[in-house]
């Protein structure tokens, strides 16, 4: 990290079952992504952008609703834009061309991001971030990455017991950042890194605007979760049909519809969008987890800015809908903006 913004960034690690769930993963691809590691650039080598504007792209369901990718493209837009994996091929398409893409997950499922001809076509002229325990099948590129460790555990408290602290020595210090659980957690924080702002985001909905419950992307884990714990409470070592009915109640109950208030619906579509009023989203613990997770340093980057006397980053939300949203987040220094206001105002 800089100079300026070395210590800003509030380390927030992952929690305790999605650790213990991945860690063997996540070291077997370390140790087959090692001497790569060892060869190519780490994150902080990428060029700085200080005070520019950024634009942050997140996959939430947002992005291709309000079409925020074509309007991105036709704008011309003259700052960096930083994109996660899973649109990487969508923005190219759409004239959208990333100063950084990065993965942050170690799932071998990553790897189908870049396999599109109009990605292949055009990474060599894009920087790449890579986590150093994404799988080796996605490292598996014919150029160079910029390597990051994530922060699997609190480095801060643990040092020199950390798991985190140690990859980052057996990586040649390839320098921990945060990625708070997701690729556009950490995306934000590299852009804090690179210096830019105001920092935009688009696509960050951390929530969902589908049919059915049963249709969200944690729902699975979470009936599984609440399937283990009725069956210890109960002393059940195969679990019944009434368990798995209880399970699946207890999830549907932590699925809950809210308001975003800082954007108002144009048209309607229930359940989510009724013309003139707030538009709405379907979001759960793990998804507000992830919002905390991401309010914490957005609090705590300007409380330390604020106390060094440094200029305070400022950013702005112009997803449309979701769970991050200035109510919710609380502090002048997070804004909702439409992205066509944003776009006019700071494309210059």
């Amino acid at each position: 990290m800089s100079s300026d913004t070395k210590e800003l960034i509030r380390p927030i690690a992952l929690n305790e079952a999605t650790y213990n769930i991945r860690i063997d993963l996540w070291l077997e691809n370390f140790r087959l992504n090692l001497e790569r590691i060892r060869q190519e650039p780490q994150l902080q080598d990428l060029e700085h952008r200080k005070g520019e504007p950024c634009i942050c792209v997140g996959a939430g369901p947002s992005l291709a609703r309000n079409k925020h990718l074509q309007k991105i493209g036709q704008s011309g837009w003259k700052h960096p834009v930083l994109c996660c994996d899973k649109i990487f091929a969508d923005a190219l398409s759409n004239s959208v061309n990333p100063y950084l893409v990065a993965s942050v997950d170690g799932s071998p499922l990553v790897r189908k991001f870049y396999k599109p001809s109009i990605v292949r076509k055009n990474i060599r002229n894009i920087n790449v971030a890579f986590n150093v325990a994404v799988h080796p099948t996605v490292a598996n590129m014919k150029k160079p990455a910029y390597w990051f460790t994530g922060m699997l555990d609190d480095v801060t408290h643990l040092q020199k017991h950390s798991v985190t602290y140690i990859l980052c020595r057996l990586a040649n210090h390839r320098g921990v950042i945060s990625g708070v659980g997701n690729v556009g957690g950490f995306l934000w924080n590299e852009a804090v890194e690179l210096e830019c702002s105001p920092i935009i985001l688009v696509g960050y909905d951390f929530s969902e605007q589908v049919k059915y419950k049963e249709q969200t992307v944690f729902w699975n884990g979470i009936v599984t979760e609440f399937l283990r714990q009725i069956m210890k409470e109960k002393g059940h070592e195969k679990p019944t049909k009434q368990d798995g009915i209880d399970a699946q109640d207890k999830a549907s109950l932590i699925h809950q519809i809210e308001e975003n208030p800082d954007f108002i619906a144009e048209y309607d579509e229930p359940p989510y969008f009724t013309k003139g009023k707030p538009v709405r989203y379907l979001v759960n613990p793990t998804w507000k987890g992830y919002r905390e997770a991401l309010r914490g340093l957005l609090i705590g980057l300007s409380q330390e800015q604020l106390k060094r006397k440094l200029p305070v980053t400022t950013t702005i939300n112009c997803s449309g809908n979701g769970c991050l949203h200035t109510s919710s987040i609380q502090t002048p220094y997070f804004q909702a903006k439409p992205l066509e206001q944003i776009l006019k105002e700071y494309n210059t």
